[in-house]
């Protein structure tokens, strides 16, 4: 997918939403559990003990469907030449000759 903002604006909530009104920090979080059912995910800031609070990360009604999104790449993206003759110099290494 080229740009995901773009492509899932119309599923996913800007911010996670929470039940109990608080806010959203994943930086804080240590585990995370998603739940395909419930449209959102469980997030603990603890391992040990986990206490999970759950986020709703889609919008209301609304189911993403992947498969009907438009903003796939229609075509291969360029690489840089550069790029490219490194890629294929540490290849050499692992891969045999005739098979590059």
């Amino acid at each position: 997918m080229y740009n995901y903002a773009a492509g899932l604006k119309d599923y996913f909530r800007p911010v996670p939403k929470a039940v109990s009104k608080e806010k959203f920090s994943i930086s804080t979080y240590r585990v995370f559990k998603y739940t395909k059912n419930s449209g959102g995910v469980e997030v603990s800031q603890s391992a040990s003990i986990p206490f999970f609070i759950h986020f709703m990360m889609l919008k209301k009604n609304y189911k993403p469907n992947l498969a009907l999104m438009s903003k796939y790449y229609d075509n291969a993206l360029p690489i840089k030449h550069a790029k490219y003759q490194n890629v294929m110099l540490l290849a050499q290494e692992y891969v045999g000759k005739n098979e590059m």
